[in-house]
């Protein structure tokens, strides 16, 4: 079940990661560094993620 909830878990996190970069949002070095920060499990659900990156400057905050 540990492993079920990882995959829940780390799957949007990629998927997030992915579409970041396709867009051009992220380099390719800033998704491989989150890539390995989310394989370490650092972050929590999508959210979490983009949060960091904002925070760090590595991702613009978005106008809604």
């Amino acid at each position: 079940k540990d492993k079920e909830r990882w995959i829940a878990v780390i799957r949007p996190i990629r998927d997030e990661l992915k579409t970041l970069r396709d867009e051009g949002k992220i380099t390719p070095s800033t998704y491989r560094l989150f890539y390995r920060r989310a394989k370490g499990g650092q972050y929590r659900s999508r959210r979490n993620l983009r949060q960091h990156m904002i925070s760090g400057g590595y991702l613009k905050e978005e106008e809604n």
